[in-house]
């Protein structure tokens, strides 16, 4: 059986933390401006461990470390900002 996406995104976990994460004008620009000079090769775990989210939740409670999220598709957009 074929995993059901979200809105385009492997899950729904997946989904919400980029939702969050984009639409935060903040957070956007703080986003852009860690990939402008990002030279390693997992940027979404480094952008929230840098951040201190690696603890914090969405308003929907899902945890920015949660182990559905897809991170290969949060590191593509991270990537997709410059």
């Amino acid at each position: 059986m074929k995993a059901e996406t979200v809105n385009g995104w492997a899950n729904r976990a997946t989904w919400l933390v980029s939702l969050n994460l984009q639409n935060e004008e903040s957070m956007y620009r703080a986003m852009v401006a860690f990939m402008e000079s990002y030279e390693g090769s997992d940027p979404y775990r480094d952008f929230i461990r840098e951040n201190g989210l690696d603890s914090a939740e969405t308003a929907e409670g899902v945890s920015f470390s949660d182990p559905a999220l897809n991170l290969e598709e949060l590191n593509e957009m991270l990537r997709e900002l410059i």
